[in-house]
């Protein structure tokens, strides 16, 4: 993949990043989202428009905003601007995030959580709240059963093959073949598993990290998670990775492998 800027022009990685993007990356964003098919993702759209899930997450069935999004967080890590990455998109939902990488020339493996994991609580994530939505009860079945079928459905429009990897505490990773560049969870929910559990602590993130510095890390890689929105509740987490020597803006959070070890211990 050639680069779009040349190394004077890069701004590198900066994941506080928040201002307009460049002509040149926007004319990027219009090249991967000028080639969907809008006939085929309206009748998507009409098929899950009405859905419970399908209201609340409207975000996701307006696909190209969503895109829009996705290519923030390419712009913010610089992969717009890199030779070829092998990245893993943890949680992976629609598909947007790693389809744009894919676009741009990385090698990316996806991953979602088992559908049976998807019916239940996990249906609802911290964000949620936001919206009025307090989590599952007995008569949301039509929202507990139509988040996992959106998700495919989008991603498999998108043209991005997911890998079933459902991120449990203190349990390790499945074999992901060679070891990535950077390791991505965006928006991730995965340490608030049910609504009766608290968020994970300390020392189940540092299980989490431990296995994904050991077995997934490349030399040089490095991690970048965001927490979603109204995630006060790991504040304790965002201070430890931060005197860890992790760089940390708003609930994004970018480590390198030496930030992993010294926040493992």
């Amino acid at each position: 993949m050639r680069p779009l800027q040349s190394k004077s022009q890069r701004r590198g990685m900066d994941i506080a990043w928040s201002g307009p993007f460049t002509p040149a990356e926007r004319r990027l964003l219009a090249s991967i989202t000028d080639g969907i098919d809008r006939p085929r993702l309206g009748a998507i759209v009409r098929r899950h428009g009405e859905t419970g899930f399908g209201r609340r997450k409207r975000k996701y069935l307006e696909l190209v905003n969503h895109i829009g999004r996705a290519f923030r967080d390419v712009v913010r890590l610089d992969l717009h601007a890199t030779a070829r990455w092998r990245v893993l998109d943890i949680g992976t939902g629609p598909g947007a995030f790693a389809h744009v990488l894919e676009h741009l020339g990385h090698e990316v493996v996806a991953t979602e959580r088992a559908e049976d994991e998807s019916i239940m609580w996990s249906t609802w994530c911290p964000e949620d709240a936001l919206d009025g939505f307090d989590g599952p009860s007995s008569g949301d079945e039509e929202v507990l059963g139509a988040e996992a079928s959106l998700y495919a459905d989008l991603a498999d429009f998108l043209g991005v093959e997911r890998v079933i990897w459902t991120v449990e505490a203190a349990k390790p990773a499945p074999d992901l073949g060679d070891r990535f560049d950077l390791i991505c969870a965006r928006n991730l929910y995965f340490d608030h598993p049910r609504g009766n559990q608290p968020v994970w602590g300390l020392d189940a993130w540092r299980f989490f990290l431990s296995d994904v510095e050991a077995r997934l890390l490349a030399p040089e890689g490095r991690l970048f998670m965001s927490l979603p929105a109204g995630a006060s509740e790991r504040e304790d987490l965002l201070t430890a990775l931060k005197e860890a020597g992790a760089q940390v803006s708003s609930r994004r959070v970018l480590l390198d492998r030496n930030a992993c070890c010294r926040f493992i211990g």
